[in-house]
């Protein structure tokens, strides 16, 4: 009789488990992309290569990024800025003519972010 009264306890406390999960008050969905779910403060996306306010490349073309990246997945080859290319291109001397991250190698580590000097 003893073990039928524990086994039955047990019962309940499982169940009481799975009703206060049943009850909890929680949305599943969201209205994307007009409300946004909640992003982790250390959240490391997709990169991309920023511009300035008037549309120009903030990159110089140092190779800082793929000089500190541990996989070896970014490739940059730099030029010369010539004048007609600084109006649309760069403020700079120089730019990123070829910018090329493998995204498969990619370890998302963040020290490409951490070398560049321009934030790019």
């Amino acid at each position: 009789m003893k073990e039928a009264i524990e086994q039955s306890l047990a019962i309940l406390r499982g169940m009481g488990v799975t009703l206060r999960h049943i009850l909890k008050e929680r949305r599943v969905t969201i209205q994307y992309p007009e409300e946004r779910p909640p992003q982790a403060f250390r959240y490391r996306g997709i990169h991309q290569l920023r511009l300035d306010e008037q549309g120009k490349e903030l990159c110089v073309g140092c190779n800082l990024c793929g000089l500190a990246c541990p996989s070896e997945c970014i490739y940059v080859e730099a030029a010369e800025c010539s004048p007609e290319e600084a109006e649309h291109v760069s403020h700079y001397e120089r730019y990123a003519r070829v910018y090329v991250i493998n995204a498969a190698r990619c370890l998302y580590c963040g020290y490409c972010v951490e070398a560049c000097p321009t934030d790019a």
